[in-house]
């Protein structure tokens, strides 16, 4: 009897378990009762739906000031007319730093160098360094 039951439950053609084999299946737990399983408490909901609320809010507002913000430029860009094209630089004659004016910059440099450094030039060229 025990081989029949064995070959039937093998192929699935059986729902019952011997008691050894019974034996050593895991139990699973249960879903505890609707009533004793953990609810979120009312203050969390009401963070929850405050914290919603305002975000929304938030989020409501600034997709307004937004809008409002291109509505309004585009209305004063439509109120100005568009500006002039830019005028053609004329042509210069001489540019700003000629031969001139960096001749005039050298020299000027040299001398205050000359005003500087001259002790110091007099005393090494004495010395022969």
């Amino acid at each position: 009897a025990k081989s029949r039951a064995r070959a039937a439950l093998l192929r699935g053609k059986t729902r019952f378990f011997f008691p050894r084999t019974l034996a050593r299946l895991p139990l699973r737990k249960r879903a505890p009762p609707r009533a004793a399983r953990p609810r979120m408490s009312i203050v969390r909901q009401e963070r929850l739906l405050w914290t919603t609320l305002g975000l929304t809010a938030g989020a409501l507002s600034f997709l307004d000031v937004r809008r409002s913000l291109w509505s309004s430029s585009s209305a004063l860009a439509d109120a100005f007319p568009s500006p002039p094209p830019p005028q053609t630089p004329l042509p210069a004659d001489e540019p700003v730093f000629g031969a001139r004016a960096k001749h005039t910059f050298k020299r000027s440099w040299n001398n205050a160098v000359d005003q500087t450094f001259g002790d110091l030039t007099k005393y090494l060229s004495d010395r022969r360094l």
